[in-house]
């Protein structure tokens, strides 16, 4: 039996996470999360609800130790197809936070004063163990849950640092994004515990949140966002935090944007590059280069006309949702989903294509193309929704005239106040098809 440490640490007594009011050791965390394991109620599976970070990496930490296996809802999954899937015995939530359900319900937060911590060691996994079920986002179709090991989580979290040369508690962490997603577990819980860093126990939003959060941390400070966050950072001009490197991911990043970002914070732009299915697989400075390399050990390959990764800290081999070209066996050009290939009158394109036309129109702030489902032999209808603030549908729709071919041309195109994106920023077939219905037939939309 192979057992993993939880966390690699030279100094326990070292800050491991903070937040504007309280402060938390790392022997203080672990003797807080050994305490609520043992005021766990009795189950098999809990579901981790808590969006604090604090709450979140000691709710998980204590279900490891607790021989728990953690149900972490995805943003399209309700707490019922969770349950479905797996028998849920308790949930985790932040104090005050209310969950209408039948299960016993935790509340867990940052102790104001942490418990006594003397002896406390280090807890290591049998990396066998079950340690969580994830959940896919169900961007484009229906969410679908996902085993993982722990021996393969840390794997990952100690492949990803070594990818951006971490060094044992140098490192400092900002996220944006939720824990429960497999980028922010990634990131901001399984990198910080595998390398000692120092955590923000918030959650910032806005520019005004990033640039507190990271004037209180010392070290080396690297943030992980997504691209609609990284847009608001590069257009806010009071905005100044201060970080070093961001890692980047839940959707694609311009190079453009990447730059923009370089050059406003002086700070490396990264791309991760990954699927719930095997978590991240690979990575590449967005300003360099439009090629992907894969993590230590993952190889990728093509397979009857679709491309698999093996290897690293990926269990089996598993095939990608993804349209890659493989340059060799390591290194790979992303051309877009499977699932958003397009073909309208014998022309096929890509959605990813479509948007990024869309989103460069001057005036429009954000955007996205969308197929709805149709009847029978009606063929492909394109709708799209533009973000753009005192533009109006004609004239997106003159630019897009003379940037595609006029079968791509959407019939009709919305201009709306904001796109329905998740905490992840990303746009559910779901969500996308409930606003296409609402909208139909608005006074400022152009039938293309």
């Amino acid at each position: 039996m192979s057992r993993t440490i939880i966390a690699n640490i030279a100094d326990l007594g070292a800050l491991f996470m903070y937040d504007e009011e309280r402060a938390v050791t790392w022997q203080q965390f672990f003797a807080n999360a050994l305490e609520l394991a043992r005021a766990f109620p009795p189950g098999s599976h809990v579901v981790n609800l808590c969006e604090g970070r604090y709450g979140f990496t000691a709710g998980l930490v204590a279900a490891l130790l607790a021989k728990r296996v953690t149900v972490l809802p995805g943003a399209a999954a309700g707490l019922e197809a969770c349950i479905e899937d797996t028998p849920a015995s308790f949930v985790l939530v932040d104090p005050g936070k209310r969950f209408p359900c039948a299960m016993p319900v935790l509340e867990v937060s940052m102790p104001r004063i942490p418990p006594p911590a003397d002896g406390v060691e280090v807890p290591s996994i049998d990396s066998e163990q079950v340690a969580c079920v994830v959940f896919s986002s169900g961007s484009t179709g229906a969410s679908t849950a996902h085993v993982k090991y722990w021996g393969e989580l840390a794997q990952t979290g100690r492949e990803i640092g070594e990818r951006f040369g971490f060094a044992i508690g140098r490192q400092a962490v900002v996220g944006t994004v939720p824990s429960r997603h497999m980028f922010g577990l990634e990131t901001t819980v399984l990198l910080p515990l595998q390398w000692g860093c120092t955590v923000y126990a918030g959650r910032p939003l806005l520019p005004a949140d990033i640039d507190i959060a990271t004037r209180r941390l010392e070290g080396e400070r690297w943030l992980m966002t997504t691209p609609i966050q990284l847009r608001a950072l590069a257009d806010d001009a009071l905005c100044q935090a201060r970080f070093e490197a961001v890692i980047s991911a839940t959707m694609p990043l311009s190079a453009g944007l990447a730059s923009q970002v370089e050059v406003r914070y002086g700070a490396a732009v990264h791309e991760i590059f990954g699927c719930t299915e095997a978590g991240s697989l690979a990575t590449r400075r967005t300003t360099e280069s439009a090629r992907w390399e894969a993590l230590t050990g993952i190889t990728v390959e093509e397979r009857a006309g679709r491309a698999w990764v093996h290897g690293g800290h990926v269990r089996q081999s598993t095939p990608l949702a993804d349209i890659v070209s493989i340059a060799d066996p390591a290194h790979f050009d992303l051309l877009g989903r499977a699932a958003h290939l397009v073909k309208v009158g014998g022309k096929r394109t890509s959605l990813e294509a479509l948007n990024s036309t869309l989103t460069q129109i001057p005036g429009v702030e954000d955007g996205c193309f969308f197929v709805p489902e149709e009847p029978g032999d009606g063929g492909t209808r394109l709708v799209a929704f533009a973000v753009a603030p005192g533009v109006a549908a004609a004239r997106l729709i003159a630019e897009l005239r003379e940037r595609l071919d006029s079968v791509f041309i959407p019939r009709p195109l919305y201009v709306v106040q904001r796109l329905p994106r998740n905490d992840l920023g990303k746009l559910t077939r779901r969500d996308l098809a409930e606003m296409a219905e609402r909208l139909s037939g608005a006074d400022d939309a152009v039938p293309g």
